[in-house]
């Protein structure tokens, strides 16, 4: 569902008497929807095996990966969340700045896709 605007959220009241949500328009939702998430937001995993950075681990290199990293990032290139685990060995400030340059690689695809389907250019 949609995350409603404050002022057309229901009072304690409303919700105890059988309140029901407003209905938007597509011009609405997509307004509102623009000023609550105005980029898109995608989610990837990156990570050193042997020395060398992989992107998008599936299960295979995710249970075999010396350092694993997850990375949410804004279409407008801010961070969200970077989460990196040395899990089998630590890593230096080099490979990190790899490791993130290579999940850039795959937020360029993501961010592209998602403007596609979005776009209804699937």
């Amino acid at each position: 569902g949609i995350c409603l605007p404050q002022n057309m959220r229901p009072t304690e009241e409303q919700r105890r008497s059988g309140w029901s949500a407003p209905v938007l328009s597509e011009e609405d939702k997509k307004a509102h929807e623009m000023r609550v998430m105005p980029h898109d937001v995608a989610a990837i995993s990156v990570g050193l095996i042997d020395g060398k950075s992989y992107l998008d681990l599936d299960y295979n290199l995710d249970s075999n990966a010396d350092v694993d990293m997850n990375v949410v990032k804004v279409s407008d290139g801010s961070f969200v969340e970077v989460q990196g685990t040395g899990e089998e060995a630590t890593y230096q400030r080099e490979e990190l700045d790899a490791l993130l340059d290579m999940a850039d690689i795959g937020f360029s695809s993501l961010f592209e896709m998602q403007k596609s389907i979005l776009d209804g250019q699937e």
